[in-house]
């Protein structure tokens, strides 16, 4: 940015120096008119080239704003991911809440990614692969596995693309259930739901089961979307 205000103002005070130069022309007629011709085509184009270098600057400034906020938000999904890797290692002498644990951990990575980062609009910064490695990395962790077969991946890839369908799934009329439902601040109702040892939010009433001890429900501030905490 800085560059390119250098050369705006360079390019601006070599066309505030043009026209005087085409009047000394003028009154000397010391050059054909052909090259006063030039020199006014040359003048045209560099205002040309000002306006648009002024241009380039506002959208890189502009630019620089939306990377800012992006950043930060990026920012906050870490420092979430990171608490919840501190956890493990505050706990990891508790073999009998482990497990426990890592359902809860593995649950927050499913929801930091379909609730946080891929309504975001980062849909393609993480894969589902990647996704998968990182519920791998919370076994590791918890239970000092070090291997997941293809069987436990190929169930953990099934888990979770029907947890994505289930999540995007849109709204429904809504009917009695004895499951947890929770209502946010803009009035949409969503229903608790688990698949596997995960548990997630979607507007399906459907199969919507009760609120399991121990937990409680937080609203996310950004999207209104509810999400399971452990008390």
């Amino acid at each position: 940015i800085r560059a390119l205000s250098e050369k705006i103002k360079r390019l601006e005070k070599k066309a505030k120096t043009m026209p005087k130069e085409i009047k000394k022309l003028l009154k000397t007629q010391a050059m054909e008119k052909r090259k006063i011709v030039k020199l006014e085509k040359a003048l045209k184009n560099t205002k040309k080239d000002i306006r648009k270098l002024k241009e380039m600057q506002r959208n890189i400034e502009k630019m620089g704003i939306d990377l800012q906020k992006q950043t930060k938000r990026l920012e906050v999904i870490l420092k979430e991911a990171e608490a919840a890797i501190n956890i493990t290692a505050e706990t990891s002498a508790k073999r009998s809440y482990e497990k426990e644990l890592n359902a809860y951990l593995a649950a927050d990575l499913v929801r930091l990614y379909f609730e946080e980062i891929a309504r975001a609009g980062f849909k393609k910064t993480l894969t589902l692969s990647e996704i998968i490695n990182a519920y791998k990395f919370t076994l590791e962790k918890l239970e000092g596995s070090t291997v997941l077969t293809k069987t436990e991946q190929e169930e953990i890839a099934s888990e979770l693309k029907e947890i994505k369908k289930a999540i995007e799934k849109p709204e429904v009329a809504p009917i009695e259930t004895k499951g947890y439902s929770y209502t946010n601040k803009k009035g949409q109702v969503y229903y608790l739901h688990k698949k596997g040892k995960l548990y997630y939010f979607s507007r399906d009433p459907l199969g919507a089961i009760s609120l399991p001890a121990g937990y409680y429900v937080k609203e996310n501030e950004q999207t209104g979307l509810p999400i399971l905490k452990k008390k």
